[in-house]
C-alpha cells in the first residue's frame, strides 16, 4: 500500500503508529483480522506473523482464499520503486559506484526484464566474476551489496531476487518468483553477461537458488554458457523441512554449554518475566531466538548477556525494534516481502508444528511462545512444489558445502543430504566447522572467506578441504609468485 492511501485506512495507520511490542501485546480493538502483513527483516532471515483477531484464531476460523487473499488486493501488487544509492549499515564505499544493468531472460517460459548490479573489482587485474545469491527470501540483496568476503581482485553481480526490491514487479505473478524462476533469472545474468570466469556463491536461501541455476546451467544444450569454476554453498538447504529439529539443536548445546548456576539464575529470570503477564518475556525471546542464527556459542553470550544486564549491567544489546541503522520496511516491501515468503520460502520451509510445541532450556520456553506467528504463512503458499536438491543434479563443477554442526535455520543434516544427493558433479568437499551456526563466511569464516573464495576461482576444491583448520582458525592461504602455498594471518 502506498503511503498517502494508509492515510484513507485508519486501520493501516493506527498499526503504523504502533511498535511490535505493542501490536503484540496490545492489538487495537478495531483492527479487523489480516488487515495487515506485520513483517521483520533479520540479517540473514526472515519470520512472519499476522495481525488476527483472538477470537478468530481460537476458533481456527482462517481461510487462505477467503482471508489472504482479501489482504493482497488492498495492496497494489505492481509498486514502483526508486533505489537511489546503496542503502546499508556497511561502507562500501571501497566498492565504488555499482553499473545498474537491465538483464532479459525467460522466466518461467516468457521473457521478462530485470535489474542487477554489478560492482567492479577494487584491484585489477580482475580475476573474474563472483554472482552473489544472499539469503531470505525478504531481504533486498541490493541494499545490503557485494558482502564483506568478496575478493578483492574480483567483480561482483548482486541482485534482488524476483518479486523484491528492484524487481518488486514480479510480485503478482507466483510462478515468477519461485525458487526456479529465480534460477532463470541466474542463468539470464550468466549468459547476458557473456560471463566465462566466474563462480556462483549462495548463502542460505540462495543456496537453493544457485544450485537450480548451477544445474540449469550445466544441464543446457546451449555450449555457448560457461560452466561456473565452481559452486559454494554456505548454509546449504537440501529439502523442504522445519524449524524446530534445527532450533532445538542449538538449544540443547547452547543450554549444554552453560554452568549449572547460570541455568538456574536464567529459570527465575524468565519465570518472573513471565508472571508480569503478555508480553513480559517478548524481549528475551526476540534475543535468544536471534542467537540461534550465530549457533550455541552466540546462544550463550546472549544468555550471559540477559543475565548480567538482569543483575544491574549496562545493556549492550540491540534495541527492541531490531536493527539499530537498518532501514525500517515500507508498507510495499512488507507486502512483497510477504508475497516472495509465500512463494519462494515455502518451498523450502514447512509450516511449523504448533500441536507439539518445542520445549527448551529445561522446558521453561517453547519455542511457539518465543517466535509467535499463527497462522503460519505457509499454510498458505503461492507455489505448490516442494524444493528437493536431488531433483537438480548439478554437472562437472566443483560443489563445496559450508555448514555449521549447530545451524539452526539450515542443519547439518540438510546440507549432507545435498551432498550425498548430487551425482553428477565431478568434485564436491564438505568443510564443516564444530559447534558453529548459519552463514558461516558471515561469522567464523569472515577472516578468510575471501581467500577461501579466491581460491574457488581456481577450482581448487582440494586444496580448500586440505586447509581446513586454517580457514576456521583465521590463518589463510595466499600464493606468491613462485606458486607455492603459504599460510599466513589475515588482519
Amino acid at each position: 500500500m502506498r503511503s498517502d492511501e494508509s492515510k484513507k485506512d485508519p486501520e493501516i495507520a493506527t498499526l503504523l503508529g504502533m511498535t511490535q511490542k505493542e501490536r503484540t501485546a496490545n492489538p487495537p480493538g478495531n483492527i479487523k483480522p489480516l488487515t495487515k502483513l506485520l513483517f521483520h527483516v533479520g540479517v540473514v532471515s526472515a519470520t512472519v506473523a499476522f495481525s488476527i483477531s483472538p477470537s478468530a484464531l481460537a476458533k481456527n476460523k482462517f481461510n487462505c482464499s477467503a482471508d489472504i487473499e482479501k489482504l493482497e488486493m488492498q495492496i497494489p501488487a505492481t509498486v514502483p520503486i526508486s533505489i537511489k544509492g546503496i542503502d546499508t549499515k556497511r561502507d562500501y564505499r571501497a566498492f565504488g559506484k555499482p553499473k545498474e544493468l537491465t538483464i532479459t531472460a525467460k522466466i518461467a517460459d516468457k521473457q521478462e526484464a530485470f535489474k542487477v548490479q554489478r560492482f567492479g573489482a577494487r584491484t585489477q587485474p580482475s580475476k573474474g566474476t563472483m554472482i552473489f545469491l544472499c539469503g531470505g527470501p525478504g531481504p533486498s540483496c541490493v541494499t545490503e551489496g557485494p558482502p564483506p568476503f568478496s575478493p578483492p581482485d574480483t567483480e561482483v553481480v548482486v541482485f534482488d531476487y524476483l518479486g523484491i526490491g528492484q524487481n518488486r514487479h514480479f510480485t503478482a505473478k507466483p510462478e515468477k518468483i519461485s525458487i526456479e524462476s529465480q534460477a532463470d533469472a541466474v542463468v539470464g545474468i550468466v549468459k547476458q553477461l557473456k560471463l566465462k570466469d566466474y563462480i556462483i556463491v549462495g548463502s542460505s536461501f540462495g543456496t537453493a537458488v544457485g544450485t537450480v541455476a548451477t544445474s540449469k546451467i550445466t544441464s543446457a544444450q546451449d555450449t555457448s554458457i560457461a560452466k561456473p569454476k565452481m559452486l559454494v554453498l554456505d548454509g546449504v538447504i537440501g529439502k523442504k523441512g522445519r524449524y524446530e529439529p534445527g532450533f532445538k539443536k542449538v538449544a540443547d548445546r547452547a543450554w549444554q554449554l552453560l554452568k549449572p548456576k547460570e541455568r538456574t539464575q536464567f529459570k527465575q529470570i524468565y519465570r518472573a518475566k513471565k508472571q508480569m503477564g503478555p508480553g513480559g518475556t517478548d524481549e528475551i525471546n526476540r534475543y535468544v531466538i536471534d542467537s540461534f542464527m550465530g549457533g550455541p556459542k552466540e546462544t550463550v553470550k546472549t544468555f550471559r548477556e540477559i543475565l548480567r544486564v538482569e543483575s544491574g549491567g549496562e545493556p549492550t544489546l540491540p534495541p527492541d525494534e531490531g536493527g539499530g541503522s537498518r532501514r525500517k520496511p515500507s508498507l510495499e516491501e512488507d507486502y512483497s516481502a510477504g508475497r516472495i515468503m509465500r512463494a519462494a520460502g515455502c518451498q523450502v520451509k514447512a509450516v511449523s508444528d504448533s500441536k507439539k510445541p518445542l520445549k527448551m532450556f529445561d522446558d521453561v520456553m517453547s519455542f511457539s511462545e518465543a517466535a509467535p506467528g499463527k497462522p503460519h504463512i505457509c499454510e498458505c503458499p503461492l507455489v505448490a512444489r516442494d524444493f528437493d536438491s536431488k531433483n537438480f543434479q548439478v554437472r562437472d563443477v566443483p560443489i563445496l558445502y559450508i555448514n555449521g554442526t549447530h545451524d539452526g535455520p539450515t542443519p547439518l543434516e540438510g546440507s549432507d543430504y545435498h551432498f550425498n544427493g548430487q551425482e553428477s558433479t565431478g568434485q564436491k568437499e564438505k568443510l564443516t566447522v564444530n559447534d558453529a551456526g548459519h552463514a558461516l563466511l558471515y561469522r567464523e569464516l569472515r577472516q578468510c572467506g575471501s581467500s577461501l573464495l579466491t581460491r574457488a576461482f581456481d577450482g581448487d576444491l582440494a586444496g580448500i578441504k586440505a586447509n581446513e583448520q586454517l580457514w576456521v582458525d583465521g590463518k589463510c592461504l595466499k600464493k606468491p609468485a613462485n606458486g607455492a602455498s603459504q599460510t599466513f594471518t589475515q588482519k
